[in-house]
């Protein structure tokens, strides 16, 4: 343990050739190892602002640094090591996520008076640390399903909700340029048609039977569809049919249809398989973050930490 509140540190050399020094106080002892009210001041300087307490803000700053000083310890004892290719895959990474070249990283390297070498040394050292976190922090973050699912509904819960119908449908063509009486006359075959399934023939196999749609070879399903983006014929058939109900004879444009209303139900705008991606990265690295004050929380009481400030 340092017992001195204040040391030397070599400044300069005088013209004389002597040894300036400068005086720099201790402001905390963290397992035995110093830091400095310069570490401290030159930390604390970019944030400083006339309406930033100084006090207040030095203790935040101090508080970074004890934590900063167990992160540097943690990963002397742990020996965690990166290999050249490591190194490599994640330089390349880089370079890709910002869409640079090599020669545009050298640049940009050079443009902060900063060496190859040094970068490296510097992506070294955050690849350790995302490694100690790894095994420290992130390995004993786990989100349950039921988690996911409790915050989708939160979400969604106030969410304008949109209305979807599933549907069936026999549709009787009209042929081009058809008469009024052509029209007439495929009508009253529909109402024919919504007879015999009123009097309890299948709706899939009269579809099959006479529907001339796309969809008749599978009993005339049609899917599903947001209600907003219906044809207005449909809209106002379907606006007061219930799940199951067959509709008389829609007339538009090109033919004749008769529509069953399979089901009828408000969804979320997005799907919990769409949301849950999203909804598990933010709740992990919500919880990652948990957990690495509680990690730094029992670091912090099972060491020296000595504050002299």
């Amino acid at each position: 343990m340092i017992s001195p509140a204040l040391f030397l540190l070599p400044l300069a050399l005088a013209a004389d050739g002597k040894e300036r020094v400068l005086i720099d106080k201790i402001v905390a002892v963290v397992n035995g190892e110093i830091i400095t009210l310069s570490q401290l001041e030159a930390a604390a300087t970019p944030f400083a602002r006339p309406d930033v307490d100084p006090a207040a803000l030095r203790a935040d700053i101090i508080e970074q640094l004890v934590n900063e000083k167990l992160m540097e310890q943690q990963v002397k004892e742990s020996k965690i090591g990166i290999t050249d290719a490591e190194l490599k895959a994640a330089i390349q990474d880089i370079l890709r996520q910002n869409n640079l070249t090599e020669d545009q990283l050298m640049e940009a390297l050079a443009a902060r008076n900063m060496g190859f070498k040094e970068y490296q040394e510097d992506v070294k050292s955050q690849l350790i640390r995302l490694k100690l976190v790894d095994m420290k922090v992130r390995a004993k973050v786990v989100i349950p399903e039921d988690d996911l699912q409790a915050e989708y509904e939160i979400r969604t819960r106030d969410e304008r909700a949109i209305r979807k119908v599933s549907l069936s449908h026999i549709f009787l063509r009209f042929p081009a340029d058809a008469a009024p009486d052509q029209q007439a006359e495929i009508t009253a075959r529909a109402e024919t048609l919504v007879a015999r399934i009123k009097a309890g023939e299948d709706f899939a196999a009269v579809a099959k039977e006479a529907s001339d749609g796309p969809t008749a070879s599978s009993g005339g399903e049609m899917g599903e569809f947001e209600e907003d983006t219906l044809f207005p014929e449909f809209a106002k058939a379907l606006k007061s049919m219930t799940d199951g109900e067959v509709s008389g004879p829609v007339s538009t444009p090109s033919g004749v249809h008769i529509l069953r209303l399979d089901r009828r139900w408000a969804a979320p705008s997005k799907s919990y398989d769409e949301l849950r991606p999203i909804i598990y990265e933010e709740l992990f690295s919500k919880r990652v973050d948990e957990q690495m004050k509680v990690w730094m929380a029992e670091l912090r009481r099972s060491s020296d930490v000595d504050l002299r400030l």
